[in-house]
Parts: structure tokens; sequence; C-alpha cells
């Protein structure tokens, strides 16, 4: 799960550069000390004898309100003038001013000119916000492959969210070829700067093997320094890792709860399905239906289809709830409705029982149905019964023996004796017809099986 690229970065700061004068250097060592009147007074008689670097300084205290009242037209009016002598960074802040509307009207065609006079200079953040313009359209038509040259010259100048950008780019192919190994080479080096979304999506590309070695060990690394930032997927993915051990990552589930539990107390809806899965089957927690049922119930409403489908399954069982089939079928058919096959499979069961709905062997039919597309064994199993019984479906035995046979190669045990029972049925010449059939319908991947 790659993240999307971040929108302009516009930060204003002060100038770190040294002068050779005297009172430009005291200004910056009061800055430092946190004595803004004291810089506010070094370094305006510089700028108003015309020292661009002074000029710029002054116009960052207005605009941040340090050492004198918060005054955007005043702080523009210093930008402007250090950056009419071709000052970078006083360039960059006017096409901020113009692109956000500090001072002025909002005007992208003049955020633009001074973006490019000062990207022109290698200002790292001017290059950036082109390609951020570019992507976005703001002022130019939509254009992302030059947002792509913008983002590259920024980040090989050391800029981390276009480094991200790039890395972005090479991820998910926008613009560029997509290029797994040079994704991971830019997430590395934005990653290396604390970029949290970098880091994820490098741990994300390790996990997976994706543009290099699989390499969980490194995965884990880089998802712990996203994850105790506070980045929920990345302590989720953690969980995930020392829930069920990786190569080179033994299993821990008291490490697996605690990280599920920070990204659920961030709302996050599959880390609370897990934290409840762990309290119904007693993973590094005593089993605790009715804490499952709690947890289930977060996620459930998040929207999480595999806790919609447990939490069926605990009140459809009167597990740490009350027994309630109505409500089962109510979470059943939440999770059905996102096509999740467990959920198909129980809610078919529960049409065909008539617990919690009336008896309908016609929507026990669809619901087995669509998870035997999926490759759901007990929905197949439960297809061949209903082909062999002619219940919700004409019988067949074809069609029976066909679904019997592939719940059978996904891990039904019922099926092969069911469908040994089927071959007695069936002469030599239907056994070949029904054998055909098996095939076709396992290189349909399951579709359209008759």
């Amino acid at each position: 799960m790659t993240r999307i690229l971040p929108s302009a970065f516009l930060a204003l700061t002060l100038s770190i550069a040294p002068l050779h004068a005297q009172d430009f250097d005291a200004g910056m060592r009061a800055v430092e000390a946190g004595d803004y009147e004291t810089a506010f007074a070094e370094w305006m008689p510089l700028a108003e004898a015309g020292e661009a670097r002074a000029q710029y300084n002054i116009g960052v205290m207005f605009a941040n309100g340090e050492g004198r009242p918060a005054d955007q037209a005043e702080a523009l009016r210093w930008y402007r003038l250090a950056a009419d002598q071709g000052y970078a960074s006083a360039q960059y802040n006017v096409g901020v001013a113009y692109e956000r509307g500090k001072a002025v009207p909002v005007d992208y065609a003049r955020a633009m000119e001074w973006y490019r006079l000062a990207a022109a200079q290698d200002h790292p953040k001017a290059q950036y916000n082109l390609g951020i313009m570019y992507v976005q359209g703001m002022g130019v038509p939509e254009d992302n492959l030059t947002a792509f040259d913008w983002f590259l010259k920024s980040a090989r100048n050391g800029y981390d969210r276009a480094q991200y950008n790039v890395g972005y780019m090479y991820d998910t192919g926008l613009a560029v070829e997509e290029d797994f190994s040079k994704a991971r080479f830019w997430y590395a080096k934005a990653a290396q700067q604390g970029h949290i979304d970098a880091q994820y999506n490098l741990a994300v590309l390790l996990d997976y093997g994706y543009g290099g070695p699989e390499d969980n060990p490194e995965a884990v690394r880089w998802y712990l320094e996203a994850g105790t930032q506070g980045d929920a997927d990345a302590q989720y993915a953690l969980g995930q890792m020392f829930d069920f051990g990786e190569e080179g990552v033994p299993a821990d589930n008291e490490t697996a709860l605690l990280w599920y539990r920070m990204a659920a107390d961030q709302g996050h809806p599959e880390a609370m399905g897990s934290l409840g899965w762990m309290y119904d089957t007693g993973e590094g927690v005593p089993e605790d239906n009715a804490r499952a049922a709690e947890w289930y119930l977060k996620a459930a409403r998040a929207g999480d289809m595999y806790a919609q489908n447990n939490l069926g399954v605990l009140y459809e069982n009167g597990e740490g709830v009350p027994l309630d089939e109505a409500e089962a079928v109510r979470w059943y058919r939440m999770a059905a409705e996102q096509e999740y096959p467990v959920a198909l499979y129980n809610l078919g069961f529960m049409y065909a029982g008539g617990r919690g709905v009336a008896n309908d062997m016609g929507m026990a039919y669809e619901m087995f149905l669509q998870a035997s597309e999926q490759g759901d064994g007990d929905a197949q199993y439960e297809l061949g019964k209903l082909f062999e019984d002619g219940t919700g479906a004409p019988k067949d035995l074809l069609r029976a023996y066909m679904w019997y046979g592939i719940a059978q190669q996904n891990g039904s045990a019922d099926a092969g004796a069911a469908q040994q029972r089927v071959t007695a049925l069936l002469s030599e010449s239907e056994l070949q017809e029904a054998r055909g059939k098996v095939r076709r319908c396992e290189k349909r991947a399951f579709t359209g099986c008759k």
C-alpha cells in the first residue's frame, strides 16, 4: 500500500548562510539565541542598505511574527527587494506568496515565474513546487512527465519530499516506466532523512521483494522507523510480521499485540480486526470472546469485511454476544457485499438453513456460486450438493461431480467421498464428460463453469 504524492511544502525559514559583515553574524547569533529583537536591529540597517540576504531574513521575520507583529505585506515587500537581486530563497518565497495568496491575489502564472527563477539556481523547494504545480495542473496543463523532471532535479539536490515523489512515481508507473529498483533507491534517500511515507513504502518493497531481494529484517527496520513516529499502517504491518512470523523475523504474539494495539488506537480498521482475532483465538492474550466482539465491532463499523464476517460468526454461535442469527446475517451480508468469499459462503449457509432469514435455496445457490468462483472449497462443495440433490438448482450429476472435484482440490474434506458417490451413478461416457468439465472449470479460474 503506497502513499500518494504530498502537496507543496511552503515553510519559510531563515537563511543560515553566513555573511562577512559583522552585523549580519551578530544577527544570526541572536536568532540562534531566540533574541529576535536584537537580530532585527542588526539586520535592518543592512537590509535598508541593499543587502539581499538581510532583506530576505527581515522578510521572514515579518512573515513569522518574529521580533515584530506578523505582516505578510511587509514580508513580501522585503522578499521582492531580495528577489530582484537574484536571491533564490527570496524568489521562492515570492512564488509561495502568489501560489497561496499571501498579501497578493492568487496568481499561479506569477508563482511559476518566481519558482522558475529560483529553480534555475537549483533551489530544491522551488523545483519541487514546480513539480507539484504540474501534477495538480495549477496554472499549467496537468503534465506528470514534466512534474517528474522537476521532482528529479529537486531530489538530486537532496530534498526529501522530492526524493519520495520520484520513488512514488517509479513505484506506481506514474509518467515513467514502473521500476521498483529505482523506487527503492529514492525511497531510501528520503527515508534516511526521516520521511515517514518513504520509510513505510520502502519497507513494503523490502517486505514483498519488489525491486530486489525480499529482506524482512530490513523491512522491519523501516516499519519501526515509521511506526515509532506514529504511522498506523506501519504499526499494523509490524503487527502482521510478528503475528505470523517471517524469515528472519520470529513470530512473537506479545509484540504483535503491542503494535496492533497502537494502530488500533488510531482507528486502523485492519488492526482493530486483528486485535479481535487475537482475543477470539487466544493468541498472545487469554481467549475473551467479549473483548473480541468489541474490537470486531469497531473494525466492522469502519468497513473491514473480515471483522464483519467474524462478528457474524460470534452472533451465529452466541460467543461473547447474545446468540442472534438475524444479527449474524446482517454482518455476513455487509461482508458479502464486499465479495468476501467466506462471508458469501456463511450467508448462503444461513439462507439454506433458514437461520436468521427466510429459507431461500435460490439465494443460497447465488451465494455459494459467488464464493465458489473465488475458489472457496467449502462453497464449491455445497454447490455440488445442490446440483446432486436438485435443490436451489436443477439436478445435474455432471456439474455435481465437477464442483466436488474442484472442492476437493481446494481443501474440502468431504468433497472426495461425495465425488465418489456421484461417480457410481455415472456411465463411462458421462464420467469422461464430467472430468472434462473439471478441467475446463479450472482453466476458467472457476468462473462460468457449466
